[in-house]
C-alpha cells in the first residue's frame, strides 16, 4: 500500500486536481468509477471529464508520504504552490479536505457545547408533554367508539391460546393448509418479471469489487441492479465457483488493469473513427 499526494490533469489544457490518499492505486480506482458514473463530488472535474474524455486524463503521483500524519500539510503545499505559480486547478477548496486526523479546535468544542445546552436526553419535560397532547388534541382513534362484544372478546382470547414462539406443530400446519384449500395463489396468472442471466465478466467484477474492501453488498446491489442475496452469494463463492479468489492487492491490480484496458480501448477506437 503506498499512500501518498497525487493529481489528476488534464491532457488538453493542464488543469489538475490534486488530492491525498492513503492507498494511491485505490483512490484512483474510486475516482475513475465516479468519473465514468457521471457522480464525481467535484462538478468541475466531473464536467472537463464529460466534456474531454476519460483519455485525456492521466494520474500522476507527486510524492509519497510514508508518515500518514503529513499527508495534509504535503498535499497543501502541492495546493499553495501551484496556485502562486498561477497554475490553474480543479480543486474547489482552498484547503486541503482530508480529514484524516481531525480534531475540532477548543473553540469549535465551547460553540458545539452553547449549542446544544438545555437539550434534555431522557423523559420530556412536562411542557413538551403538553405541546405533544395539545397537537394530537382532536384525533380518533381507529377503535374510538366500538365496543366488542363479550363473543367476540372470548374468540380473540381463544384463539391465541396455545400460541408459542418457535418451530410450528404439524397440527397448526395442517389447520392452515385446510383453512387455505381452494384459495388461488397471490401470483397466480401473474407473469413475472424474470433478470437476464449474469453474464461471467459482470460476476468478476462485482467479486473483485467486494475483494478490494471498498463496496458495501447493498452498494454493489444498488449499482448493479441485482439483489443483496446475489452479492453474497458471489462474494461467499457459492455461484461461479471457477472464478478464483483474490487478495485485496490482487483484487486491486485487477480492477486497474481492467480500467487501463478499458482507456486503451476507447483510444483505438477514437483512432479508428
Amino acid at each position: 500500500m503506498t499512500s501518498g499526494i497525487y493529481c489528476i490533469r488534464n491532457k488538453i489544457n493542464g488543469k489538475m486536481y490534486i488530492g491525498s490518499a492513503t492507498n494511491l492505486r485505490t483512490r484512483w480506482a474510486v475516482h475513475t468509477y465516479d468519473l465514468r458514473n457521471n457522480k464525481h463530488g467535484n462538478k468541475h472535474l466531473q464536467y472537463s471529464w464529460n466534456k474531454y474524455g476519460g483519455r485525456f486524463f492521466v494520474f500522476e503521483v507527486l510524492e509519497e508520504v510514508s508518515v500518514l500524519e503529513q499527508l495534509v500539510d504535503r498535499e497543501q503545499f502541492y495546493l499553495d504552490s501551484f496556485r502562486e505559480s498561477g497554475k490553474e486547478l480543479y480543486n474547489i477548496s482552498e484547503r486541503a479536505g482530508s480529514q484524516l486526523g481531525f480534531r475540532h479546535s477548543e473553540e469549535s468544542r465551547r460553540k458545539m457545547s452553547q449549542a446544544r445546552a438545555g437539550r434534555i436526553n431522557g423523559p420530556h419535560s412536562p411542557e413538551r408533554i403538553a405541546n405533544i397532547s395539545k397537537a394530537l388534541k382532536g384525533r380518533t382513534s381507529w377503535a374510538t367508539g366500538k365496543k366488542f362484544s363479550e363473543e367476540y372478546r372470548m374468540k380473540i382470547s381463544k384463539g391465541r391460546l396455545g400460541i408459542t414462539v418457535g418451530p410450528m406443530s404439524e397440527v397448526a400446519k395442517h389447520k392452515i393448509s385446510k383453512a387455505c384449500k381452494g384459495r388461488p395463489a397471490w401470483n397466480k396468472g401473474v407473469v413475472m418479471e424474470k433478470r437476464p442471466k449474469m453474464s461471467r465478466d459482470k460476476a468478476e467484477l462485482i467479486i473483485r469489487m467486494w475483494e478490494s474492501g471498498d463496496w458495501s453488498h447493498r452498494r454493489l446491489a444498488t449499482e448493479f441492479d441485482i439483489g443483496v442475496d446475489a452479492v453474497c452469494r458471489l462474494a461467499n463463492g457459492k455461484v461461479f465457483v471457477d472464478i478464483p479468489r483474490l487478495s485485496r492487492e490482487e483484487a486491486l491490480h485487477w480492477l486497474m488493469d481492467r480500467s487501463r484496458e478499458r482507456t486503451e480501448r476507447g483510444v483505438e477506437g477514437t483512432q479508428q473513427v
